[in-house]
């Protein structure tokens, strides 16, 4: 599964040649920034997806997500069961 993370004005991944990377420039009207590390805004992103044609995976992580933003108290929404952007993939978002 791949994961991007929106944070201030900015669409961060890992994997440029990643699952719908390309849909994604085109919808946003600009590109993302390519990092090796989400450390610097982990805690004040906007928004977290993760990308996988795996719609079980994404529901198990949906579920571990949940229960770690729970205990961290932080007041997040996970998508239940998770947001299905493209018949493609579906995506798994912590606002």
């Amino acid at each position: 599964m791949d994961a991007w993370i929106f944070a201030a004005g900015d669409w961060r991944l890992r994997n440029p040649a990643g699952l719908n990377v390309a849909r994604e420039i085109v919808t946003l009207k600009f590109g993302p920034t390519l990092v090796t590390s989400f450390e610097d805004v982990i805690d004040r992103n906007e928004k977290i997806v993760g990308v996988s044609n795996d719609h079980s995976l994404l529901a198990r992580v949906a579920s571990e997500a949940q229960a770690l933003v729970g205990k961290r108290g932080r007041g997040r929404a996970i998508s239940a069961p998770l947001s299905r952007h493209a018949p493609c993939h579906a995506a798994l978002e912590i606002h």
